[in-house]
């Protein structure tokens, strides 16, 4: 009926959430984002200086990588690598660097420069930034008072020594120089840049074999710094590999302006010392195009290689305006005592030499210039001395074999010659010279050989192909001398001696056009050239030229040739007998008469001429033109005593009796003539009775005698055997003039050359009167005659009356 019922109690609800009272919610918010805050600030200080240490070592490495290759494009890395407003200092000084590579403006590096701060922090750098300016500015000693005042410390102390190296160098304190670019180089033994500057400070100093070993030491050889310091260094050591490490350096694309103007530079001086000189002119000017900035040393050399290769003026000018120090001091001195060579200035070379050290090039200087000034033993002394240095010798003992060759000792110069050869057989400025000195003590063979192995090797040298023909010359091998010669006007040889040589030869082979153009091109450059003049004169008498070479006739100064062979023209002599003897034909040919005679008698007084008989005939001949007739018989019997030709010698006897009027002297003379020259044949005629001359003083007798018609014939079988025998043609004249015909004609070509009369002279003269023709002719005709001739009156008169027409 009753039941028990359990009930549980009743349990309290879970709570779903706390409540937070609002105050405590904000201070919640509040350290949460305190937390964040300083979270974030910790990761943001901890990038910033990850990213710092790692920008900062970017920095530095672009910075030295710039500073051991100097190549530009890593110097525009490192730039890359600063932030704007950066790092001033270093960016000034990476774009100085720039501009002494050529590649940069001066004027915005001066302008990086100002933007500098001049503290502490940046002092190191901006020192060096303006020592590199003033560098490329040309201001040496404002460098090295600018880079005095660095010390080579801290992470930049290589390119610290570096840019003291550079100014030391500049102002040419090459101890100080290359200490300090060992310096760099002990801090990067692999740095091209720095291993460069420590060579060119050896070499400069004289320390080629420390210098290439500092070369050496790089890892980079193809870098072109490295490159191109051992091809200075070669060069400047005379050494071979020069040239193709110049080469090497401005082939390498990674060059730099200043590389390559040097390298180009470089290769003109191995052209010139090789004797190259047109190559060594063409790329010497070429570098000079584009010269390294603020760099004197650069200048001072390109005019060295200039004055080697012949070109004083661009020497000149290349070292215009330069002053201030400068890394080589000799060379200056070089410089200056070569332009005085040049200038042939002896004493201005020695004064300039006296601060010079007695390097090699120095010596060789001091021997010029002692030739110059007329010491020849002290020249010797010098070539001695320069003859001692290795790469010098050829050069050494060329130059004195041309100083034995000046003081005529041929056997020493030819010795000086041959040790020369042995140095080197082929160089184109000392093969010339030992040729000349083997010609000198006639080894003409030898000299052929010398100089067809050079001209072979080098078959375009003007130098060596002059050369050949000299030596052909020597050997009177004409043919062959005129095609070397020809070659070296073809390779832009020039010059009077070789034109004259030229038209020797070719004078020599008969071609008479190519002769006469030669020896004319000669006197066009030097009008008193003796061959040319010698060679043209002759040219103009053979082909009867004779107005013309009465014009060079006057210029010919004999007493010059008789005092010794011209050594311009050598091996070719000029003999001044021989010119006496082609001066006597000319005048005989001219019809210069008496005016003529006192020339070919003093010429008479020569030892060698003093039994010359066909001057005595030529002597002869001029007195029969002068119309003293007698004189001229005692001249012919002369020639018949110096043992002439007789037959002649009686023939102008017999013609000097008829034109006297002494008829029966002149048939004797004739007789004799005849007995001279007996028939080839028994019963046949004598060879003398178809003689020109025979045949004129036969009709010279028959017109003595009146006998006119038989005188004409007599002239005209004469004119028939030698056409134009203007006696023949006088004879003619005189017969027309008793026939009362116009002897014109016949006078004008008893007036051609060669051997005009003058008589014929005076007689036309008198026909024209005074014209200007005639005022000629009557001058003529006094200038070959004495004052008794025939017509002497009349042509007097005839030139007072010219005298008046000129006056009117």
């Amino acid at each position: 009926m009753f039941s028990v019922r359990k009930s549980a109690p009743e349990s309290i609800a879970p709570v779903a959430e706390v409540l937070t009272p609002p105050e405590e919610l904000r201070k919640q918010r509040l350290q949460k984002i305190a937390i964040a805050t300083v979270l974030a600030l910790l990761l943001a200080a901890t990038a910033w200086t990850v990213w710092h240490f790692v920008h900062a070592a970017g920095v530095e490495e672009a910075a030295i990588a710039a500073g051991d290759t100097g190549r530009p494009a890593d110097v525009e890395v490192a730039l890359g690598t600063l932030g704007e407003g950066e790092m001033p200092g270093l960016r000034a000084r990476l774009l100085a660097m720039d501009a002494l590579a050529g590649v940069r403006p001066i004027d915005e590096v001066a302008a990086a420069l100002e933007r500098v701060p001049e503290d502490e922090e940046h002092l190191s750098e901006r020192l060096k930034a303006e020592t590199y300016l003033r560098l490329a500015e040309g201001e040496p000693a404002a460098a090295q008072s600018v880079a005095g005042r660095l010390i080579a410390i801290g992470t930049y102390a290589a390119e610290t020594a570096n840019a003291k190296s550079l100014a030391a160098f500049a102002n040419g304190d090459l101890g100080t120089a290359a200490n300090e670019a060992r310096g760099a180089t002990s801090v990067h033994p692999e740095a091209p840049r720095y291993a460069a500057q420590l060579a060119l400070s050896l070499s400069l100093s004289g320390d080629a074999d420390g210098a290439l070993a500092a070369l050496d030491a790089v890892a980079a050889p193809e870098a072109p710094a490295i490159a191109l310091a051992r091809a200075r260094t070669l060069a400047r050591a005379r050494r071979e590999g020069a040239a193709e490490a110049a080469a090497a350096a401005k082939a390498s694309e990674a060059a730099t302006p200043t590389e390559r103007a040097w390298a180009t530079l470089v290769e003109a001086w191995v052209a010139a010392v090789a004797g190259d000189h047109a190559q060594a002119r063409e790329t010497a000017a070429a570098a000079l195009e584009s010269p390294p900035p603020g760099d004197s040393l650069f200048r001072w050399r390109a005019a060295e290689v200039l004055l080697r290769a012949g070109d004083a003026e661009a020497a000149r000018s290349a070292v215009a305006g330069l002053s201030g120090p400068t890394p080589d001091p000799s060379l200056a001195g070089l410089v200056a005592a070569g332009l005085a060579v040049a200038a042939g200035d002896g004493s201005a070379a020695i004064e300039a030499l006296g601060r010079v050290p007695a390097i090699p090039a120095a010596l060789v200087l001091v021997a010029r210039a002692q030739e110059l000034a007329g010491d020849a033993e002290a020249a010797r002394a010098a070539w001695a001395r320069a003859a001692e240095a290795a790469g010098w010798e050829a050069e050494a003992f060329a130059g004195r074999a041309a100083l034995e060759l000046a003081e005529d000792e041929p056997e020493a110069a030819a010795g000086f010659a041959r040790q020369s050869l042995e140095a080197d057989p082929e160089h184109p400025a000392h093969v010339p010279v030992a040729v000349a000195a083997l010609l000198a003590v006639d080894a003409d063979d030898e000299a052929l050989r010398v100089a067809s192995a050079a001209t072979e090797a080098r078959p375009e040298d003007p130098r060596l192909l002059r050369a050949k023909a000299d030596a052909h010359l020597a050997k009177a091998q004409w043919a062959e001398a005129l095609e070397a010669l020809r070659g070296a006007v073809e390779q832009g040889a020039t010059g009077a001696a070789l034109q004259a040589k030229l038209g020797e030869a070719a004078r020599q082979v008969g071609e008479e056009e190519a002769a006469v153009r030669a020896f004319e091109a000669a006197l066009e450059e030097k009008p008193d050239q003796p061959l040319a003049l010698v060679g043209l004169f002759r040219m103009h008498v053979e082909a009867h030229r004779l107005d013309e070479a009465a014009e060079l006739q006057e210029r010919i100064d004999e007493e010059d040739l008789d005092r010794g062979r011209d050594t311009e023209v050598a091996p070719l002599v000029i003999d001044p007998d021989e010119v006496r003897r082609v001066v006597t034909r000319f005048l005989v040919d001219w019809g210069a008469g008496l005016g003529g005679t006192r020339y070919v008698i003093r010429s008479t007084r020569r030892r060698a001429l003093r039994r010359e008989a066909s001057l005595r005939g030529a002597i002869a001949e001029l007195y029969l033109q002068g119309e003293l007739y007698r004189p001229a018989v005692g001249m012919f019997g002369q020639v018949i005593r110096l043992r002439g030709d007789r037959l002649q010698a009686q023939l102008g006897k017999a013609y000097a009796h008829a034109l006297d009027g002494r008829n029966n002297l002149a048939s004797l003379a004739l007789q004799a003539a005849v007995d001279a020259a007996p028939p080839d044949e028994e019963g046949g005629e004598s060879p003398a009775t178809s003689q020109p001359r025979y045949l004129v003083t036969r009709g010279r007798v028959e017109l003595n005698l009146g006998r006119v018609p038989s005188a004409r014939r007599f002239a005209e079988r004469a004119l028939a055997a030698e056409p134009g025998n203007t006696a023949a043609h006088l004879l003619l004249a005189q017969a027309t003039i008793r026939m009362r015909r116009d002897p014109t004609d016949e006078l004008r070509a008893a007036i051609a050359y060669p051997r005009p009369q003058p008589l014929a002279w005076a007689l036309l003269a008198d026909r024209l009167g005074p014209t200007e023709e005639g005022c000629r002719l009557a001058e003529r005709y006094l200038d070959a005659t004495n004052r008794n001739a025939a017509e002497a009156d009349a042509m007097e008169r005839l030139r007072e009356r010219c005298a008046e027409r000129e006056e009117e």
